[in-house]
């Protein structure tokens, strides 16, 4: 049976480029050919942030306030009040959107003359009333909730989602939220986005060590897969240059946090991002970046690195 690779995106500290990166890499990696195949990778993009600025980036503004906030059941929190009621039964798939469930209205519906259809992205898109309190409680007063034998019964209603995907992102709210541990009872790997501040860096030690706790929880091999330094400035040199001596302290590093952390075993980071108003710009245009025409040499910058992030998750 084939299981997707699930990837959660996720940092403890908001505004790091979670929803850019989860967006544009599920996107991108949905355009992508199988190797000697003429069909591309199915990818599931599931939005677990209350802020739901991945579901409104895929299926616009308009369609996400008349649709989907008006029908909370079709949402994620369907599947959490399913597991918190203590059902068994397999999470519906009903509330999965794609272009052909979505009616006259498709995944990326203001693009023109695209080559890409986006046939195989599909979304579980989220609700703003995941962050209500109520939840949180009944997720505090039901302790055994992040237990073994529940998150087992979580995972396995899952599986008959899973199965039919190749790869899943996951767009995690920027906290441990009870939510957020639930889901990355299913992640194989978490991609960091990361700002390069003493702040964030010393943020994602905090990420390891609960990361690293909850792996043994849940026992579930997870991997802390990659760092994705972004915002770097590229118009003053002083701030460049400090944070470039941030990404060569953290690249010496890495040798010694795989010998130490087996969460950290596989980890690497990647060529960083620069500061920009691009991934802006595509997100209020309600497309990916790589589909915005920009002759600019910094935004070919940013495609080339973001076809080589994809690259590199497809050989995972």
């Amino acid at each position: 049976m084939r299981k997707a690779k699930v990837i959660n995106i996720f940092n403890s500290k908001g505004g790091v480029g979670k929803t850019t990166f989860a967006v544009n890499l599920a996107s991108l990696i949905a355009t992508k050919e199988k190797q000697n195949t003429a069909t591309s990778y199915k990818v599931l993009l599931i939005d677990t942030d209350f802020s739901a600025n991945s579901s409104i980036y895929l299926v616009g503004e308009k369609y996400y306030k008349n649709r989907i906030y008006k029908n909370p059941e079709k949402t994620i929190l369907s599947y959490i009040t399913h597991y918190i009621n203590n059902f068994n039964e397999n999470f519906s798939k009903d509330i999965i959107l794609n272009n052909q469930t979505i009616k006259q209205k498709i995944i990326f519906s203001k693009i023109e003359d695209t080559k890409y259809n986006y046939n195989t992205l599909s979304l579980i898109p989220s609700h703003h009333s995941i962050q209500d309190y109520k939840y949180e409680k009944e997720f505090y007063n039901k302790s055994n909730l992040l237990e073994t034998k529940e998150i087992i019964r979580f995972q396995k209603s899952f599986e008959s989602i899973l199965q039919d995907y190749d790869f899943v992102f996951i767009d995690s709210p920027p906290n441990f939220t009870y939510v957020c541990k639930l889901f990355i009872s299913i992640t194989d790997y978490i991609i960091v986005p990361i700002e390069l501040d003493w702040q964030s860096l010393n943020g994602f030690s905090n990420v390891v060590n609960k990361v690293n706790q909850l792996r043994k929880k849940f026992q579930k091999e997870i991997y802390i897969r990659l760092m994705i330094p972004n915002k770097m400035s590229h118009t003053k040199r002083k701030n460049h240059n400090l944070q470039q001596e941030k990404i060569n302290l953290i690249k010496k590093y890495i040798p010694k946090w795989r010998e130490k952390y087996k969460i950290l075993s596989q980890f690497e980071i990647s060529e960083p991002f620069s500061e920009t108003v691009y991934f802006a710009n595509a997100q209020a245009k309600e497309k990916p970046f790589f589909e915005i025409n920009q002759d600019h040499d910094l935004a070919k910058v940013i495609k080339h690195r973001l076809n080589t992030l994809a690259g590199q998750i497809l050989g995972w």
